[in-house]
């Protein structure tokens, strides 16, 4: 399936690494730009949580395909502890970004023996969107020889806020940031490569520290 990626031009402006970057604003503009006009792309996020008291760790790989800015397909990849992965449909709910997942397979009724249905909500590429303009405007550029990077360290409650209307565990206003986000210009067909997005906050039912890992990958095939 051919997807059409979100399109960047980007003017390489040196070679050596770490050059300031002097268009910020017309790049800012160009991915805003391609995130309105573009149809197709897939884009996968993980988002990992954990905690020091937990016994387990599971984590979720949220496949989605995008078609005209709404989520057409879905998959959760699960791994729980030492188990293989599961793959699990998704089914689409009217809004658009939140899917259910249906109590219908042998492991998934192990899991959650008390539950028909499990609720995942998605990052929606206005979401994305989002992330991508506050680190613009917040964040420091730095040109490299093969992409433009943009860093960014400290609070955000904005971006919390973002977080945890898509995370399992909801984590306290004042949480700490590190965010990087990768454009590869030298690519035409992942302008936006990736982006990390690591929290460390507590949470707000025990007050337990928590660490989260957002990963957002633009390709354009999943495997």
């Amino acid at each position: 399936m051919e997807l059409k990626s979100l399109l960047v031009s980007v003017t390489m402006l040196g070679l050596l690494a770490g050059c300031q970057v002097n268009n910020s604003q017309e790049i800012t503009d160009s991915v805003n730009q391609s995130f309105a006009e573009q149809a197709n792309y897939q884009q996968t996020t993980l988002i990992d949580q954990q905690d020091p008291n937990s016994h387990g760790q599971a984590q979720k790989t949220n496949q989605i395909t995008v078609n005209d800015d709404k989520m057409t397909e879905a998959k959760i990849i699960v791994k729980q502890n030492d188990q293989d992965h599961q793959y699990l449909e998704m089914k689409q709910e009217n809004d658009g970004t939140t899917y259910i997942r249906e109590n219908n397979d042998e492991w998934l009724q192990s899991a959650h023996s008390n539950q028909e249905i499990d609720r995942v909500t998605l990052l929606s590429s206005q979401q994305v969107q989002q992330l991508f303009n506050v680190i613009a405007q917040e964040g420091t550029w730095q040109q490299y020889p093969q992409s433009t990077q943009i860093e960014f360290a400290g609070e955000n409650d904005d971006l919390l806020h973002l977080l945890n209307s898509v995370a399992s565990q909801q984590i306290s206003p004042g949480a700490q940031h590190q965010i990087s986000i990768r454009l590869n210009p030298s690519s035409i067909n992942q302008p936006i490569n990736t982006i990390i997005w690591e929290i460390n906050g507590t949470g707000r039912t025990k007050g337990q520290a928590v660490k989260t890992r957002v990963e957002i990958q633009y390709t354009d095939s999943l495997e």
